[in-house]
């Protein structure tokens, strides 16, 4: 499967929006949280992304391939250690990020994703899937998990953009009930938007 929803901005957005029910944030991490199996039969651990994940994240995007990278980024470039220092120091009233991590030895990083509030209610999501777990369920795993933070924080609405190339994404996103559309002036991308019910 491609990686990836979107362009998510390397700085926290929307300062001074706060998640609409902070005091359950112990009862999204427990419901969000849990061993996963991909379909090769490998275990995954699923959990938020912690400050000290700062070595794996940094590795974990480094070793992104170009395309997908350019997917993830919809630019060529490679972040730098401060902005993915700023990724790893999650506000847990403006941001919320899922990490997949293998539970043999350090823990390799093998897909995160999350979302920033943008203004009252909804928030913009990116994921990205290493390249070599790509194509087992992963994404749609993650993708499921974050939604499901997203509605038990109070969030209505989750949006994001990925390349008009990239069908796999887009339709998977169909099957979660996005809606999709383009602007006629960046006719290359697509807007993602999905209005949670409570």
């Amino acid at each position: 499967m491609d990686p990836l929803f979107s362009s998510l901005r390397s700085t926290v957005l929307g300062h001074g929006l706060q998640i609409a029910h902070p005091a359950r944030d112990g009862d999204c991490h427990a419901a969000c949280a849990g061993q996963w199996q991909t379909r090769r039969g490998e275990a995954v651990l699923i959990r938020p992304l912690q400050a000290a994940d700062y070595s794996r994240l940094r590795n974990f995007v480094q070793a992104l391939s170009a395309e997908t990278r350019y997917k993830r980024y919809l630019s060529p470039r490679t972040p730098g250690d401060e902005e993915i220092g700023r990724w790893a120091t999650i506000d847990p009233a403006h941001e919320y990020s899922l990490v997949a991590v293998s539970p043999e030895g350090a823990g390799k990083l093998l897909g995160e994703a999350r979302y920033v509030i943008e203004a009252a209610g909804e928030a913009e999501l990116a994921i990205a899937i290493e390249d070599g777990c790509q194509g087992q369920g992963l994404g749609r795993e993650l993708l499921t998990r974050l939604i499901d933070a997203a509605r038990c924080h109070g969030l209505l609405r989750l949006t994001g953009i990925a390349l008009s190339t990239n069908r796999a994404i887009l339709g998977l996103a169909q099957k979660f009930g996005f809606r999709l559309s383009r602007t006629p002036a960046a006719g290359w991308q697509t807007t993602l938007s999905l209005d949670l019910k409570p």
